[in-house]
């Protein structure tokens, strides 16, 4: 120490010794041993302590995962449609899970958008209308242009000539395809998408498109599976995927939002074709005959 007082710098003043430590302890210490066993038995029953609440803390954890890709799945198909309450008595009874890791699941699905807050009624099924729609395809179309156009400069063309092959031979395939659900069609849909996420090399951006496309689900159970339109958007894949292979993303990013501009007119049609059969909240209803599959050419 100074002889003003101070400590000098880098040297830490020495704390006082715990009252809960005895002075074998501290002689121990000091000379470099271990604490007196008293010492290490407190440390072994926390550590017991500590080990015994992982296991409850896991069945929590697995509980709250099943209720969210249970409820996520029924919004997303529209068992639970818009509007729909999800009180946490029902649910925790419906979902056979407790109240705790409910709210934990209910809380995860108002981060993804999928469930919001409604005052007396608490959390309900978020709104999907027309407006809602173009306001998801206005983000949509900026994520995309960015996405098209970064996969332009960074890609490795392998995947995209598979693609362009695989497109290239779409209207033909689906011309023939006997699936109803034309589950092959939707197949190359999105590896256009993960192709294009891999290529832009953007895990921020990819975050974001994800979230949309989430949203996109609930758009596409609305839509029909036309067979025209599905032709049509192969073509405008097409375009897209020959554009990222010659590294032009000005017109990728031009194809990109000819094929949101067309699928955007096809799911606004189909709300409207859909206006006689509303829930109360004035959204198409899940209870609809058309069950059509997940995807679709938006």
């Amino acid at each position: 120490m100074d002889t003003d007082g101070r400590t000098p710098i880098g040297i830490q003043r020495s704390q006082p010794w715990p009252a809960s430590r005895g002075p074998h302890d501290r002689e121990a210490l000091a000379r470099g041993g271990r604490p007196a066993p008293a010492s290490l038995g407190c440390i072994h029953r926390t550590a017991k302590l500590v080990r015994s609440v992982h296991p409850i803390e896991e069945d929590r954890m697995r509980a709250s995962g099943k209720a969210h890709a249970q409820l996520r799945a029924e919004i997303l198909d529209w068992t639970l449609p818009p509007g729909t309450p999800l009180g946490e008595v029902e649910q925790s009874t419906r979902l056979g899970v407790s109240r705790t890791p409910l709210r934990e699941a209910l809380s995860r699905l108002r981060g993804e958008g999928l469930v919001r807050a409604d005052g007396a009624r608490g959390a309900v099924v978020a709104d999907l209308g027309a407006a809602d729609v173009r306001a998801l395809f206005e983000l949509r179309g900026a994520l995309e242009d960015r996405a098209v156009r970064l996969a332009a400069r960074r890609r490795d063309p392998a995947p995209f000539e598979r693609l362009a092959r695989a497109l290239d031979d779409a209207p033909r395939s689906l011309q023939h395809d006997a699936d109803p659900h034309h589950a092959a069609y939707y197949a190359v849909a999105e590896a256009v998408d993960a192709a294009i996420d891999h290529a832009a090399a953007s895990p921020y951006l990819t975050a974001s498109l994800a979230g949309v496309r989430t949203h996109l689900v609930r758009v596409r159970r609305v839509s029909r599976d036309d067979p025209d339109r599905l032709r049509a958007a192969a073509a405008e894949h097409l375009v897209v995927v020959r554009a990222i292979l010659a590294q032009d993303e000005t017109l990728a990013a031009q194809a990109i939002a000819v094929h949101l501009h067309h699928s955007l007119r096809q799911v606004l049609a189909a709300f409207a074709s859909a206006s006689h059969d509303h829930d109360p909240g004035g959204h198409p209803r899940a209870t609809s005959p058309r069950r059509e599959h997940a995807g679709a050419s938006a």
